[in-house]
């Protein structure tokens, strides 16, 4: 009996205090806004006991704790039924409970809750009514949620909604995908370079996204059918931590403005927090005093970013504080234009309603404009950076040249010298005067070498191309090494398909450092009294040249190094020679100079039924 009491003296006082939304013939086709005829109320018990009317036309709230309750009456003063929806424009709603008062009872009607929902609701939070002609019914809405909230409730048709959350949906789905791009593309870039500025930017879009996304619906309502915006201060946090990072690093603010770095770690410190505490039962329980402190954060944070990049613009010579300013100037604007609509100053329309999201949309591409000038800054100085690297390994070999193989040669005629002072043999003499002449010649071969390598960068522009015969080339060069091939009794078998056979090319180059390095090489590893196959032939429009020798191949671990063009260490041959390890390389270098191509293969162990042994094969255009 006392509640029925309560139920009457509450619907009376409603019909005396309350205004109502009259549906005529007039407005029946309309989309209504409900804001001018709600009356709200906050308790944390059943049904609160008196309302007042909403100072805006629009729900506007800070964080709560306890229950918003919102009352509302409809008049349906035609004869037709009245089947409508009722949505919000924010999708940070919660859960919703919909109820009809009448004078016997206060019926539930439909609860929206995304939390375990079967199907996606779309981007707009919505509650649906049907009317019956000429009929006049009370209602209650009850939201439970612990977000900041500011939103239009509009009563409007299933089918024209259908068209308005179509748009938004499509405009979502497009900015979603824009984001996706840049944060996968941006994760990839850092995973590629190790650079923080691209891992930085990748959360940074990935936070802001969520961010924005969450608010507009279209996460909990398109994406998943589940209640996301519980993280949405988990998000916020995250994007204010990941833009302060990116600033800091982006702007190299450790080297120009040093005490920034306090400012960062603030920032960083307040927003793991506040991200670790969305994830427990603590934030819903003290969602005001740390929804405050979060938005505290960000204005901070905002205001000291806009501090260090405005004055980066003054001190630093590089674009990249002026490109990363204009971003902020796009976002001010897109803000200026939010407000606007906000206080009804500006039109509403599709657009501006979302403009901020427009502007968050050229401020992406703005900072990704910005990161791909980096990129292509890192890509120079890596260029750099491995010259220099290239640089000081040639210097280094150079170095180990001289202090190793060329010393060990200048001992071993240091000690025939002396052999040849102390002896008196005639046969003694000779066989230590040939030693010297050796030794001698080996140093001249480490010298050419080396001088061949200094040379190669430096004669790029200056080598005169012109019509080469490869015979004449190949004959040039084992003459030159006939008789170090003589005294291993090495044998060389020449097989090619005609006399004439020409390539564009320069012949000192062919037969000095191409064909040259190979021979050295091949005899150098052949076991004496062994064959050197080279063939001659034209493949494709090319014509191939082969060596082949039959000694003790190249390790897996060296090849390797080889066909990822890495310098290699000397290696001693099948005599004990020495070298210096600049061969392959002069061989490769000049190939690759003379638009040629060059393959090594080694066979060890017998592999493939293969004779032990190396082949090289040195291609040019005909």
């Amino acid at each position: 009996m006392n509640k029925i009491i309560f139920l009457l003296l509450l619907a009376c006082s409603f019909l005396v205090q309350g205004q109502d939304l009259i549906i005529t013939e007039s407005n029946y086709q309309k989309e209504i806004d409900l804001g001018e005829f709600i009356y709200e109320s906050r308790t944390d018990g059943e049904f609160p006991n008196s309302y007042k009317k909403l100072e805006s036309k629009e729900l506007d709230h800070d964080y709560v704790t306890n229950s918003l309750w919102f009352k509302f009456t409809i008049d349906n003063q035609t004869n037709h039924e009245l089947k409508r929806i009722i949505y919000f424009t924010s999708g940070l709603m919660g859960e919703l409970e919909f109820y009809r008062i009448t004078p016997l009872e206060t019926k539930l009607l439909e609860v929206y809750n995304l939390k375990g929902a079967k199907k996606k609701t779309g981007i707009f939070p919505k509650l649906s009514i049907n009317i019956n002609p000429n009929e006049r019914n009370i209602y209650l809405i009850k939201r439970n949620s612990i977000h900041r909230l500011t939103s239009k409730v509009l009563l409007t048709q299933d089918s024209l909604l259908r068209v308005k959350e179509s748009k938004y949906q499509s405009f979502y789905s497009f900015y979603f995908g824009i984001v996706s791009i840049i944060f996968i593309y941006s994760l990839c870039i850092f995973l590629i370079y190790r650079k923080n500025d691209f891992l930085f930017y990748s959360g940074f879009v990935f936070m802001v996204g969520m961010t924005m996304l969450t608010i507009s619906g279209y996460v909990e309502g398109v994406l998943f059918s589940s209640s996301a915006n519980r993280f949405l201060g988990l998000f916020s946090s995250g994007s204010i931590m990941t833009m302060m990072l990116f600033c800091y690093s982006f702007l190299n603010l450790e080297k120009y403005i040093p005490r920034a770095k306090y400012m960062m770690r603030m920032t960083v410190s307040i927003s793991l927090f506040a991200m670790l505490t969305c994830l427990t039962p603590i934030y819903k329980l003290y969602s005001p005093l740390l929804g405050h402190l979060i938005d505290f954060n960000i204005l901070v944070s905002v205001i000291s970013i806009i501090i260090f990049s405005t004055r980066m613009v003054f001190i630093s010579n590089e674009i990249f504080p002026k490109i990363y300013m204009s971003s902020w100037i796009i976002m001010f604007g897109a803000t200026f234009i939010w407000y606007g609509v906000l206080f009804n100053f500006i039109p509403i329309n599709f657009f501006t309603t979302n403009f901020i999201i427009i502007g968050n949309i050229f401020e992406i591409l703005i900072l990704s404009t910005a990161l791909a000038l980096k990129l292509k800054v890192i890509r120079n100085e890596g260029i750099i950076d491995k010259e220099k690297a290239q640089e000081r390994e040639k210097y280094m070999k150079l170095v180990r040249v001289l202090s190793h193989d060329i010393a060990n040669s200048l001992f071993i005629i240091r000690g025939y010298l002396r052999k040849f002072k102390r002896t008196e043999d005639s046969e003694l003499k000779n066989k230590s005067i040939e030693k010297i002449d050796k030794a001698s010649l080996h140093i001249k071969d480490i010298l050419d070498n080396v001088k061949a390598e200094q040379a190669l960068n430096k004669t790029k522009s200056g080598v005169k191309i012109s019509s080469i015969c490869l015979i004449k080339s190949i004959r040039d060069t084992l003459e030159f090494y006939e008789d170090r091939a003589f005294d291993k009794e090495i044998n060389f078998k020449i097989k090619y398909e005609f006399e004439e056979l020409f390539v564009q090319g320069n012949h000192a180059i062919i037969t000095n450092h191409i064909f040259g390095n190979i021979i050295s090489n091949a005899i150098k590893f052949s076991h004496s009294k062994s064959n050197i196959d080279i063939s001659i032939k034209q493949i494709d429009g090319h014509i191939v040249t082969s060596f082949r020798d039959y000694g003790q191949g190249i390790s897996k671990p060296e090849l390797g190094k080889i066909q990822k063009q890495e310098d290699i260490s000397s290696t001693v041959g099948t005599n004990g020679e020495g070298g210096t390890g600049f061969g392959l390389f002069l061989i490769r270098s000049y190939t690759l100079f003379l638009k040629g191509l060059f393959n090594i293969q080694s066979f060890k162990n017998c592999e493939l039924g293969n004779p032990d042994g190396t082949l090289v094969e040195i291609s040019f255009k005909n």
